[in-house]
């Protein structure tokens, strides 16, 4: 049993369909809360460590019957651990803005990606820049590139395009002269596409023989063969799956591929929890833990096989609650470690650690909440409502979409998104454990579904209608907030075509993760 489920906690109500319009309309301009920074020792070292596709039930801190992510386990123990927290969607490019902006695509433009920040985004780079950090990103990820502007406040000679590891030269150097100089600061973001799909086959003999018994009883005859059946069909399997099963004839054995497929995913989470950890062990060496404010995140989960998910083994278009909770833990100087149980989102992150820096709050267009005094214990927990949206395809997709050999792969998720326009997106909503889509059904027409995931963790049955007032109110926020969605979107930078990439660029970084054949 998954430890959130465990855990009592009383959600916040559903508000009234007045208030809550009213909370729709000030979600998206409200900034820091409270009177101000708490008094506290500010932290010399912030790293804002944000990997890629991580699955929440996939780590030990919301799952107790995972033993192999010990070193997130061990950073839990000294940290909060939030339970409920929500990214902005699916996607890479549109989550990472909103981690780094504070904001969602509203106000920071990314409605897909690859897609390039405007310049007169305020990103946490910058804030960090003006209270007297370096700032360094290692960058690990085809969808943040130098190129899409994602290292705003970054110098250019502290902008690595590679995942930060331990033993780094440089990342060496700001740990040794933070030891020697009381009054230096370094910010540091990084993240990577580790645990991304397709699963990469390398990290699983050393999770073998780590773990032995979290190998799901898979032979290496079958990991052999239904590992390159996987990896060789990746694109039917996601998103054309039954038809692509019965081409293979390999429907009888999906279990199988099922349990092939989960290794593989779950050696490269360990492989990422040793490189988290590494970098953990290399902090602590130096003394510097107790001086250090540190962030785990993600840009999204990840769906593996559940037969109700409408796609399998992977993230973008989908609105399912492993995409969308994500993982959140802050270790903060003054800061007790602890559970946290309400709703948080993906663009509190940036005025949350504001707030834990003591950075003065701004006022450039960040949409989250401080919740430095809420872990204080100054202030209680806040009833927030967490939106959420797919994305908006990118054109080079959506024409492969209809090639000739390409589109026996696509036919299932042509029903849903035929093409880039906008009017096309899904949207969500979390209030407590109450969950909320407003979808496309295979039939084209537009429902509203609803879940209560403490009584149901894997969202398998829709509840909407079994209390319809506060029902009809939630679904008519949900038809607002993507009414808003798509005003903003034709003013975005994205949809103007302002930051456009080139044909080859684009096709590159597609490529590079899978998008594209």
């Amino acid at each position: 049993m998954d430890r959130a489920s465990r855990t009592r906690v009383t959600p916040p109500p559903v508000v009234s369909k007045r208030h809550a319009i009213a909370t729709l309309l000030a979600v998206f301009a409200v900034a820091a809360t409270g009177c101000g920074p708490v008094a506290r020792s500010e932290p010399r070292l912030v790293l804002l460590y944000a990997p890629c596709s991580v699955g929440k039930k996939f780590l030990s801190p919301w799952n107790d019957s995972v033993s192999y992510t010990p070193n997130l386990a061990r950073f839990a123990r000294e940290s909060i651990v939030f339970e409920r927290h929500q990214t902005e969607t699916g996607q890479s490019g549109i989550a990472y803005a909103s981690i780094l902006s504070g904001s969602q695509a509203d106000h920071h433009g990314v409605y897909r990606h690859p897609a390039v920040l405007a310049d007169d985004l305020y990103l946490i780079s910058e804030a960090y820049a003006d209270a007297g950090y370096e700032t360094f990103f290692w960058n690990g990820h085809p969808m943040t590139r130098d190129e899409l502007n994602y290292a705003q406040g970054v110098p250019d000679e502290n902008h690595f395009s590679k995942a930060l590891l331990a033993d780094d030269p440089r990342f060496v150097e700001i740990l040794e002269q933070l030891e020697r100089d009381p009054e230096y600061k370094a910010f540091v973001v990084t993240n990577m596409a580790t645990t991304h799909g397709p699963y990469k086959r390398a990290p699983v003999a050393r999770f073998v023989l780590e773990h032995p018994t979290d190998t799901l009883e898979v032979t290496r005859a079958e990991l052999r063969r239904f590992g390159d059946l996987y990896h060789d069909n990746y694109f039917g399997l996601t998103w054309n799956h039954t038809a692509t099963l019965q081409k293979l004839g390999i429907s009888a054995a999906l279990p199988t591929l099922s349990r092939v497929i989960e290794l593989l995913y779950r050696a490269n989470i360990s492989h990422l929890d040793h490189l988290f950890g590494n970098v953990l062990d290399a902090i602590t060496r130096k003394g510097l833990m107790p001086e250090s404010l540190i962030v785990f995140t993600a840009d999204h989960g990840e769906v593996l096989y559940r037969d109700s998910a409408t796609f399998k083994w992977t993230h973008s278009m989908l609105l399912d609650h492993e995409v969308l909770g994500v993982p959140l833990m802050i270790h903060a100087p003054g800061i007790a470690a602890g559970r946290y149980a309400g709703v948080t989102r993906s663009i509190d992150v940036f005025p949350t650690m504001a707030g834990l820096s003591n950075i003065l709050p701004h006022d450039r267009g960040t949409q989250g909440v401080d919740l430095s005094r809420v872990l204080s214990g100054d202030e209680p927990t806040p009833e927030l409502l967490a939106y959420s949206h797919t994305t908006v395809l990118v054109e080079k997709v959506f024409r492969q979409m209809y090639q000739p050999r390409y589109q026996h792969n696509w036919l299932e998720a042509r029903k849903f998104f035929p093409d880039d326009d906008v009017r096309h997106i899904w949207v969500a909503v979390r209030s407590g454990d109450e969950w909320f889509k407003y979808r496309k059904l295979e039939d084209g027409s537009w429902a509203t579904q609803a879940f209560d995931l403490a009584a149901d963790p894997d969202a398998n049955h829709d509840i909407f209608d079994s209390n319809p007032s506060r029902h009809v109110a939630i679904r008519d926020q949900l038809i607002a907030y993507k009414s808003m969605l798509i005003r903003a979107y034709e003013q975005s930078h994205d949809r103007t075509g302002k930051h456009r990439l080139s044909d080859e660029q684009e096709q590159e970084m597609l490529r590079g993760l899978g998008y594209i054949q």
